[in-house]
């Protein structure tokens, strides 16, 4: 069964593809799905438009190029052929403008991303991604780069089936992060973790995965629900275990998924604590809240997440943290 071949080689990757054999979104964008020999060649691309050795529209033809090379070297991936035969492909798409970074200055981050659609569904998700391409040729042209930069964002949320009030959400927290330093979608959902003080309830969820419904907000890396109690984003959630119940394996697995998103969170908030607890500046009301947080933590579970931080964003490690989850259960 395909399915089985998909598991085997990335549980994170069957985990997000699940969501379009629920019908819950036309695509996904799994990270570190695929590395390309032709990434450098973006990265040049940019460097040589950065240093006026091209204009925007060459930039933009080349870019393409550049997709169509990679499109030639996925023909024999095994990934890719597995996922034809769920009527599933996956489109290179080669992006310049950071969507995550809060920085006032225009954050500049060629990558190459690999949207993961349904067949049928291609040419919607084409018509996205054109609009998203035109509305960086026209940051780097240097129009109205904040404006643009958020119609991006709202439709790349758009795209991936997200919920409109959790969209709306992270634009409004990101534009207010990026005029004023304020507090960001990333931070809002890591000091909601820390006010009901999850990481106290974390060994006993882990012992049967038993878990309260906010869990379910958090279905997938890398999105920011307006809040994790949101329940559009809970529905997503539970909505993918239902799918999953005549997959009872692969259900666990799933509940796996789930544990390791709320972690990374919890990491991601001990990265910053690393950070913060020995910082001289003066300390906002976030600074404040992860500082007193993670001072408590008992010396077992610092130990976990401090042995976590290097490795926490690495597909791999997530795909092995999984594996091991659902044996050990």
């Amino acid at each position: 069964m395909q399915y089985n071949k998909i598991f085997s080689l990335s549980p994170t990757l069957f985990l997000e593809i699940v969501r379009i054999r629920a019908g819950l979104t036309n695509c996904v964008l799994p990270q570190q799905l695929y590395e390309s020999k032709f990434q450098i060649d973006l990265s040049n691309l940019v460097s040589a438009f950065l240093n006026g050795l091209v204009d925007a529209e060459k930039l933009e033809r080349r870019i393409s190029e550049v997709e169509n090379r990679i499109k030639e070297e996925l023909k024999s991936n095994e990934i890719r052929e597995i996922l034809n035969e769920l009527d599933i492909d996956i489109l290179p798409f080669c992006v310049v403008v950071n969507r995550i970074l809060s920085s006032k200055h225009l954050p500049i981050f060629p990558e190459v991303q690999y949207y993961v659609y349904e067949m049928s569904k291609e040419n919607k998700v084409r018509r996205g991604l054109k609009k998203t391409r035109k509305l960086e040729m026209k940051i780097l042209r240097g129009e109205n780069s904040l404006k643009n930069r958020m119609r991006i964002i709202k439709i790349e949320g758009g795209l991936l089936g997200y919920p409109k009030c959790c969209v709306d959400e992270f634009l409004r927290l990101k534009k207010k992060a990026i005029l004023s330093g304020n507090f960001t979608p990333e931070k809002n959902i890591i000091v909601e973790l820390l006010d009901i003080e999850v990481y106290n309830k974390l060994p006993k969820i882990f012992s049967n995965l038993s878990f309260e419904d906010f869990f379910y907000s958090l279905f997938t890396s890398n999105f920011y629900p307006c809040s994790i109690e949101c329940k559009k984003a809970i529905k997503i959630g539970k909505m993918c275990e239902d799918y999953l119940e005549k997959y009872p394996e692969y259900k666990k697995a799933y509940r796996c998924r789930l544990f390791f998103n709320i972690f990374y969170q919890l990491v991601t908030g001990y990265k910053s604590y690393l950070l913060l607890k020995n910082a001289n500046t003066e300390h906002s009301e976030y600074s404040k809240k992860v500082v007193n947080h993670f001072n408590s933590l008992k010396p077992d579970v610092e130990e976990i997440l401090s042995a976590a931080k290097n490795v926490i964003t690495d597909v791999e490690f997530g795909n092995e943290f999984i594996k091991k989850c659902m044996i050990n259960l």
